[in-house]
Formats: C-alpha cells, sequence, structure tokens
C-alpha cells in the first residue's frame, strides 16, 4: 500500500492531526516517513517528532527546503518516491497535472472531528483509489 509517506509540517491548527495521521499509516503499513518542515519559523519540533515515531519503530528522515514552496514539495515528494504526501491543505489545483502521490488532506474542523480529502495523483487507476480509500477508511477511527 502506502510505503514512504511524505507529512508536511505546516503553520495550521490541524498540525497534530495530520503527523497523528501520518504516523498511523505508517504503523498499518510498515511504511518509512519522510518530514518536511514548511513552517515559517521552524524549531526542534521535526526532530521530536521523529524520535517519536522512531520510537514506534518507524524509520524517519527529515527533509528541509531551501524553498518553502509546493513546487519545491512536489519535487521532494517525487525524489523521495513518496507513495503518499500528508498535508493539512489542498495543494494548488495547478499542481494536480505533475503530482508525483496521492494527497491526503488532513484537517480538523473541531476538538474532536478531523475532516479527510484525497487529491489522486492523474494516473491512479480506479480500482486502485478503491481499495486505497477502503485501506483509509480502515485506518481512521470511527469516533
Amino acid at each position: 500500500m502506502f510505503r514512504r509517506i511524505l507529512v508536511v509540517l505546516e503553520d495550521a491548527p490541524s498540525q497534530h492531526c495530520v503527523f497523528n495521521t501520518a504516523l498511523r499509516f505508517a504503523r498499518a503499513n510498515q511504511a518509512q516517513l519522510c518530514l518536511v518542515d514548511l513552517r515559517t519559523n521552524p524549531a526542534a519540533i521535526a526532530h521530536s517528532l521523529a524520535e517519536m515515531a522512531i520510537g514506534l519503530g518507524i524509520q524517519v528522515d527529515i527533509s528541509e527546503l531551501s524553498e518553502k514552496t509546493e513546487q519545491a514539495l512536489i519535487r521532494t515528494a517525487r525524489n523521495w518516491y513518496a507513495d503518499l504526501i500528508v498535508i493539512g491543505h489542498a495543494l494548488h489545483p495547478t499542481l494536480s497535472p505533475i503530482l508525483p502521490c496521492t494527497v491526503l488532506i488532513v484537517q480538523q474542523e473541531q476538538e474532536h472531528t478531523i475532516s479527510m480529502t484525497m487529491q489522486l495523483r492523474p494516473q491512479v487507476p480506479d480500482g486502485a483509489v478503491r481499495n486505497r480509500l477502503e485501506r483509509l477508511l480502515d485506518l481512521t477511527p470511527s469516533s
């Protein structure tokens, strides 16, 4: 399923949901994580999140971008061979044709409500999309 999950750390209220969702998928799929910090004032949080994931037996890379743009993010995902990008907002629609993988948008709407939306890369066949969505739903807590 998903073996290489790129996690985007941003200045967003749903940041913890983004990381926790990616962590859950990584554990379920025995996947590797790559943390990309796009925050305006990066701190040591990427390293502490990496340590948390490593403590759970997950292999983690940290990628620092010289340009904090969506295009640089896509280049990083392509170069790292990501299967999935987990992020807190939708990428700009003009980038859809060049997405190297599926994008999972995780947003915390209220304290106990999380919404997830997928931007699918154009080359994904319908059967693969259905299988991935079913797997995501299996991993998503109902409460």
